[in-house]
């Protein structure tokens, strides 16, 4: 079942800025991990927004990782089209989370780098128990997630994304099979 997402642009001229309506479907599956681990569960939000012709994969998993000093990773994947007007996405500062669709999001505790062009990589903080319990809970109760971004050009832009009730659902699945 789809639930909405919105992209959000700033717009030189236009103080409201641009909106475009788009979609998102949650789903879990069960992926390979690597040689001798057994396989995990991972949580997929595949986001349309058929205006700019770009589509968006969230992907968020417990850390396997030992050498990795983060609880979770969350893999943001752009595909944009050939002739996207801003020419690709420069930055993802991080992942914010809000109660709804109007709040101001809070960000999780973590870091993001630039993996290569259109795809991030969040590390949530494995650093203080509040950290970890406070990325956790968000993660479970809050209802939107916000993704701020920068294009190539310097315009920037937030995808918006509804949990709902499918991804409620699935982020429930996900973290219960991961002892959360």
């Amino acid at each position: 079942m789809a639930q909405r997402a919105a992209l959000f642009e700033e717009t030189p001229g236009n103080q409201a800025g641009t909106l475009m309506q788009g979609s998102v479907i949650w789903r879990t599956q069960t992926v390979s991990v690597g040689r001798g681990q057994p396989p995990d569960l991972v949580l997929v939000g595949e986001v349309t927004i058929p205006e700019r012709r770009m589509t968006v994969t969230v992907t968020i998993r417990r850390n396997l990782d030992e050498t990795l000093p983060a609880t979770h990773t969350i893999e943001i994947v752009f595909a944009l089209p050939r002739d996207f007007e801003f020419r690709g996405v420069a930055e993802v500062p991080g992942v914010l989370m809000k109660p709804s669709e109007q709040a101001r999001g809070v960000p999780l505790v973590g870091q993001a780098v630039r993996v290569t062009n259109g795809f991030f990589f969040v590390g949530l903080s494995a650093a203080l128990d509040s950290d970890k319990v406070g990325n956790i809970e968000a993660l479970r109760s809050r209802a939107f997630i916000d993704i701020p971004m920068r294009y190539d050009t310097g315009r920037r832009a937030i995808l918006t994304i509804e949990k709902g009730v499918a991804g409620d659902r699935a982020f429930e699945e996900a973290l219960s099979a991961w002892g959360q």
